[in-house]
């Protein structure tokens, strides 16, 4: 009895928690989380952007089976229905459906519309009969394209087996062919073979230097034809570019390419879901991309995510997953196809399961897209009120930040917009925004600058620059009470640097000018300078994340090659005939950073003032620093080990080797000490498990 309570007991909880979990998910209804990208370029959850509404597997009596591709034209659906060897055509909202192909097609895996003169053409790729068939809308097989003839551009040994298809305006056809790894097969509107189009060589490494060095002709033609990425899918946008999505062992690629093959979107662009799934060991393969109506550009992955970008290739949503079950609306098993209609509703074919997922956007979906069609028009300031809106949901949507950026910018609220561009780490439009802010101090002040300049230039002829020298005596006065203190003329040796480096290094060496301490002061000083530098550096130069900043780390930067310089220099020139003590070397190293001791700081605070158009003015002078500063360990290195020119050379050519051998050798310790940890853990836990 008692059993049969306890049991029916755990039943009514189990029923209970899983009521709960029902209820729950019912009142979600989106069996997925929403990602979009931050300034830093990692993915942030947001809200969501799409909700699944609809699994379709039966469209009007009409099954589907194994479908591979989907087109949307004019509130019109294509399907390329694979397994029924077809093409479905959807409309009237679901309610009628025609098919076209059947006793032509084989397996027909690609599908596309155009219209021509008002007149719609269905453009089909057949994998199986390795032909690409043009229908007119009455289903009419009017023209087929085979394997390009008398070309000698098309070897006979090519492959064509057309897999994806999409056309242009000029009725240009792009097909890819998966087995044929010279790009995309570009044929006339009568079939002739134009060439291969977004052909993706292999870029120089010094792997393939080495093989361009040591293979023979015929192996350096192989390696250097063979393509670093393989098209898996295509698709035409609004401006006629074809956008392709590719993948290779270096990760996933997305792709819009101008008339000349060049790709237009920021480099790395891809999805990045590998990232959501927490699998690092997850093959991701993009398979399909379609361009949505305000030219935003779908992409889905064979593991069922799917994301978005704009135009501009900016992520704007990730979402989705996978579902082995084929049971849960939204998630997919096996994805081979994603369209959008004019009211950015999703279908995305999943082949095992045979079905379509319909996705409808969400209020924040349309805000964003929205605001993202004022912008991409350049009507910056009708987009403001939609942006606000989207921060009002989501405050860190960085592309709701820019959009604000750029509004404020044409309302000239030059303030407002330098927030916003921060706040999305947009660094042109912060520099163009505060270029403005200068301009109008400037303008506000120019009377004032005009005036100190004319008095200083009346000071300098009238009176010899009297007040001038009487603010400096002022400023310098505090200053003078310290040079009876043994540091401070220890460090203000530092500047007699400037005058005659080689006495300054000879009064270390021989006069015993600088002690242990004052250098290892300046160390500090050097490195706390590093950190100012990481944290103060203007905004449109510093690409520190300070919340991310690690004091050991930048030690490791800035201080550990300086120490590990100093021993390897004293190494190499004990075994060189070198004069040089250890204490020596590590006294006039960091005397020998004279220039960034000194200089570094001012330049941190310029670089405050300075816009991306005054670049070269930022990195040429830090470049002098560090270039005097190098001319400073020359000198170094010749007058404390009393070296000549010729032997200096060859002693910093060995100590920069001995400097990489003390890494490697520190960094197999590593290696071998954890290695050692491991095995007494192991040995304890077997003696611990056996006791």
């Amino acid at each position: 009895m008692k059993k049969n309570f306890i049991l029916l007991f755990l039943t009514l909880i189990t029923f209970l928690i899983t009521l709960t979990t029902i209820n729950v998910k019912a009142e979600n209804g989106v069996p997925y989380k929403t990602f979009t990208e931050d300034s830093s370029h990692w993915l942030i959850q947001t809200q969501d952007a799409y909700i699944p509404v609809a699994v379709i597997d039966v469209l009007k009596d009409e099954k589907l089976k194994n479908p591979e591709d989907i087109f949307i034209l004019e509130e019109k659906i294509y399907i390329a229905d694979t397994g029924n060897k077809r093409i479905l055509v959807v409309e009237d909202n679901l309610n009628l459906v025609t098919s076209l192909g059947s006793g032509i097609l084989n397996q027909p895996t690609g599908v596309f519309v155009t219209k021509e003169n008002e007149e719609t053409f269905i453009f089909v790729a057949d994998y199986g009969n390795k032909l690409v068939y043009k229908f007119d809308a009455s289903g009419n097989m009017i023209q087929e394209f085979g394997r390009p003839q008398n070309s000698p551009l098309f070897g006979e040994s090519e492959s064509f087996q057309p897999n994806k298809i999409t056309v242009d305006a000029r009725g240009n056809i792009y097909i890819v062919d998966l087995a044929n790894l010279n790009g995309i097969i570009q044929l006339s509107k009568q079939g002739e073979f134009l060439g291969y189009f977004g052909q993706s060589l292999v870029k120089p490494s010094l792997r393939t230097i080495l093989q361009f060095i040591f293979y023979s002709d015929e192996q350096k033609q192989k390696v250097y034809k063979e393509p670093s990425t393989n098209i898996a899918n295509l698709a035409l946008d609004h401006e006629g570019l074809i956008n392709t999505v590719a993948n290779d062992i270096n990760g996933n690629i997305i792709q819009r390419l101008n008339i000349s093959g060049n790709n237009l979107l920021p480099d790395g662009t891809n999805t990045g879901t590998v990232f959501l799934t927490r699998d690092y060991n997850q093959l991701v393969n993009l398979v399909d991309i379609f361009v949505g109506p305000i030219g935003n550009i779908y992409v889905i992955d064979n593991i069922g995510f799917i994301s978005e970008y704009d135009m501009e290739g900016n992520l704007l949503f990730v979402f989705g997953g996978k579902d082995d079950t084929g049971m849960v609306k939204g998630l997919l098993n096996t994805p081979t196809g994603i369209a959008s209609d004019d009211s950015f509703n999703l279908y995305a074919i999943d082949k095992v399961d045979s079905k379509i997922h319909v996705y409808a956007p969400t209020e924040f979906a349309n805000l964003v897209h929205e605001a993202i069609n004022y912008y991409q028009d350049g009507k910056y300031i009708e987009s403001k009120e939609p942006w606000e809106k989207v921060l009002q949901m989501n405050s860190m949507f960085d592309l709701a930040h820019i959009g604000l950026g750029n509004a404020y910018y044409k309302l000239e609220m030059y303030d407002d917009a330098i927030k916003h561009f921060e706040i999305a780490n947009n660094k042109l439009g912060y520099s163009q925004s505060y270029w403005e802010l200068r301009n109008i101090w400037f303008n506000n002040n120019l009377l004032y600058i005009l005036l100190l300049f004319l008095i200083w230039i009346l000071d300098r002829i009238c009176i010899k620059g009297y007040y001038f020298k009487l603010i400096i005596s002022y400023i310098i006065k505090p200053f003078t009470y310290l040079t009876k203190f043994k540091l401070f003329k220890e460090i203000k040796y530092i500047t007699y640097l400037m005058k005659n480096p080689a006495d300054v290094f000879y009064g270390i060496k021989r006069q015993k000018k600088v002690s242990i301490f004052t250098a290892t002061l300046l160390y500090f000083v050097l490195y706390i300078e590093h950190l100012f530098s990481k944290i103060y550096t203007g905004f449109v130069f510093n690409f520190t994340e300070v919340e991310r900043l690690s004091l050991l780390s930048e030690a490791s930067q800035i201080l550990v090659p300086l120490l590990i310089f100093v021993i390897a220099n004293y190494l190499v020139g004990s075994i060189n005939e070198g004069e040089g003590r250890l204490k020596d070397v590590y006294i006039s190293t960091i005397y020998s950073l004279m220039p960034l001791i000194i200089f570094w700081p001012f330049v941190t605070i310029l670089s405050q003032f300075l816009t991306v158009n005054e670049t070269f003015i930022f990195t040429s002078t830090t470049n002098i620093l560090w270039a005097w500063s190098f001319i400073n360990l020359f000198v170094m290195i010749k007058e404390v080990h009393n070296y000549s020119v010729k032997e200096t050379l060859k002693i910093i050519i060995i100590t920069i080797f001995t400097m990489l051998m003390i890494v490697a050798a520190c960094f197999i310790f590593y290696i071998l000490f954890n290695q050692v940890i491991d095995f007494i853990f192991e040995v304890l836990t077997e003696v611990r498990s056996n006791a």
